[in-house]
């Protein structure tokens, strides 16, 4: 589907869209999802999901409005020209389905049963066991073309492969997992069987830890941070509330924080929209901004924001190209690209020797943070009882909680292995967007750690 907007149609509307605003952009855009259900290695349901549309930000001083249409073309346009879209927010068309009771292409299904194949087998294997597997492998395109008032256009494609993996092993114990991957459908068979083993070796460890893990008492531990998918305390702990409209009005732990220090001078704390990550990072936003590397903390010391340009305006702050959205449905708010802790001076294994007795996390179910007290709950995937530098025992049934400041203030050493997740991030705040992250070892003393009920 040609979602290419008239350029010579978007000039002969300037007018009317700048009525009575002095900015405007026009995002269009045609998404496609083919999604295929794997249930025990059989291909059970083939989906094809299809959405396409137009959308209208057009901002003067305080005032704002978006709308949008579901359809693309002169014509929509025109209607978003007088003002007939449907509001930002409202309920609109659900997106086409259709059920197909088998496969309309053979690229999909060959790639889609080798990956639903390899994994399963290596997982049996590995553990001498049967396991239950379900499969939702979804081959995303995803166009968009954005213009605005300024004159400029750019067009964007993304062509990613999502997969969704749920296993249960048949050993006594054992509970559901779950790992998702997020792969690009221009690489070669080869790269995305190497890719899967990521899904692997994390499923295999989730499981062990169900299986064998012991539950830890209530209590303060020293816990070390292992792995790029442990990023994600990153993301959530300062990354959020970082994004400007999360300090604006002073409402947030971290509104007025310019120039203060909340952290070790180990702690830099970056979000790159270079960093090569299918589906997440651009050349520009969806404002057309272009993207850059914002540094959020420098040193343990807060110097930047996250904005849009609609957050921009309203607080004369520079734009940092993080306007996102999730479609054309929704307007742009200020969003983390791939969000990450730099890497610090020490070495991996050395930071995990100074650990007399704690924990060792590294991937996590889940995690939130109220960005207007700081509080936050995290639940580890594959942790470990470690003592004297050595693991000891993988636990269960874990949850970290606390405050962001005060995990800040904690962080005593940070690695100087820095590597970023593989994995498929999906990230709600109202909208979805795709979001990388990515850490070093980190060593944070004195956490409070519960049972997760």
């Amino acid at each position: 589907m040609d979602i290419s907007l008239d350029m010579d149609l978007v000039e002969q509307s300037k007018k009317r869209l700048l009525n009575p605003y002095d900015y405007f952009d026009i995002y269009s855009q045609s998404l496609k999802t083919t999604m295929l259900e794997y249930h025990n290695k059989q291909l059970n349901q083939f989906i094809i999901q299809e959405s396409s549309g137009i959308g209208v930000y057009r901002s003067c001083e305080d005032t704002e409005h978006y709308s949008f249409v579901e359809e693309i073309g002169a014509d929509a346009l025109n209607k978003l020209c007088r003002q007939e879209g449907i509001p930002s927010g409202k309920k609109s068309v659900v997106n086409r389905s259709i059920f197909y009771d088998r496969p309309l292409s053979l690229d999909f299904t060959v790639i889609g049963q080798s990956i639903v194949d390899y994994v399963t087998n290596r997982i049996e294997i590995r553990i001498k066991s049967k396991v239950h597997t379900t499969f939702q492998i979804q081959f995303v395109t995803n166009h968009r073309h954005i213009a605005n008032s300024a004159s400029r256009e750019h067009q964007l494609c993304d062509s990613t492969i999502v997969v969704k993996i749920y296993a249960l092993s048949t050993e006594q114990h054992a509970s559901l997992v779950q790992c998702n991957l997020l792969l690009d459908q221009r690489w070669n068979m080869t790269k995305i069987i190497q890719r899967c083993d990521v899904a692997v070796r994390k499923l295999i460890a989730m499981m062990h830890c169900q299986v064998q893990g012991r539950e830890l008492s209530t209590g303060r531990y020293d816990i070390i941070l292992s792995g790029a998918d442990a990023g994600i305390m990153i993301h959530e702990v300062l990354g959020h509330p970082l994004e400007l409209d999360s300090v604006r009005g002073g409402r947030g732990i971290f509104s007025d924080a310019i120039g203060k220090k909340i952290s070790s001078s180990e702690c830099t704390i970056i979000d790159d929209g270079n960093q090569h990550i299918p589906g997440v990072n651009q050349a520009f936003d969806d404002e057309l901004t272009p993207s850059q590397k914002t540094i959020l903390v420098n040193q343990g010391v807060v110097r930047g924001y996250l904005s849009c340009r609609k957050t921009a305006n309203k607080t004369s702050y520079p734009l940092t190209g993080n306007g996102r959205r999730e479609s054309f449905r929704h307007s742009p708010i200020p969003r983390m690209t791939t969000t990450y802790l730099a890497q610090g001076p020490h070495n991996k294994n050395a930071l995990i020797s100074e650990l007399k007795t704690g924990l060792i996390c590294r991937s996590f179910y889940s995690g939130k943070v109220n960005i207007i007290d700081g509080s936050f709950i995290f639940y580890p995937a594959e942790a470990y009882w470690v003592k004297n530098g050595k693991i000891q025992h993988p636990l269960k049934n874990v949850a970290i909680h606390g405050n962001a400041l005060d995990l800040l203030n904690k962080i005593d050493g940070v690695g100087n292995d820095l590597t970023f997740s593989k994995e498929h991030w999906l990230c709600s705040k109202g909208q979805h967007v795709q979001v990388g992250i990515g850490s070093p070892t980190v060593l944070i003393r004195g956490l409070s750690v519960g049972v997760k009920l």
